[in-house]
């Protein structure tokens, strides 16, 4: 097991593009998260995964949180925040019947006290979007990626 290689892929936002880009992904046997924010302010509502599609996704993929709303973690108040964090989390989890483990920090911005605000909501580990990072993570709560793309400028920490 020393030489383990583990190769996934995640996808943000909860888009009902994510539907087609599943069954490519499922076609090529490759794994993925897909980090759903159900209320998304940004995606128009008919463009939003429903609650059908989400469980639709989870039967083959993991299913992450993304706050309830996409809202910008810290552009809110503690209170909110959290609020922003904890919902999304139970809302997947009673329509999934499972826990919900990972989240995503919108737009990969994120703080000491988000951080902390995720660990209280219950999550085991959260994504960040600093690119070209190989090794295990040191920290769960700030795992990066090895390669992220987008199409808007690519914000580091606050």
């Amino acid at each position: 097991m020393k030489n383990l290689k583990v190769i996934t892929t995640s996808w943000d936002d909860g888009h009902k593009l994510d539907l087609r880009l599943a069954e490519l992904l499922k076609r090529y046997r490759i794994p993925a998260t897909f980090y759903i924010a159900p209320h998304h302010r940004e995606i128009a509502p008919q463009n939003r995964l429903t609650p059908d599609e989400i469980k639709r996704l989870d039967q083959d993929f993991e299913i992450g949180a993304h706050t309830m709303t996409h809202c910008m973690l810290n552009q809110v108040d503690d209170a909110t925040a959290f609020h922003e964090i904890q919902t999304v989390k139970v809302y997947l989890e009673d329509l999934l019947e499972k826990e919900v483990t990972m989240f995503c920090y919108p737009r990969g911005l994120y703080t000491p006290r988000m951080k902390n605000l995720v660990k209280k909501a219950g999550y085991t580990g959260a994504r960040t979007i600093r690119a070209f990072r190989t090794r295990v993570p040191t920290d769960f709560f700030e795992m990066d990626t090895t390669h992220h793309s987008v199409d808007r400028p690519i914000h580091q920490n606050l």
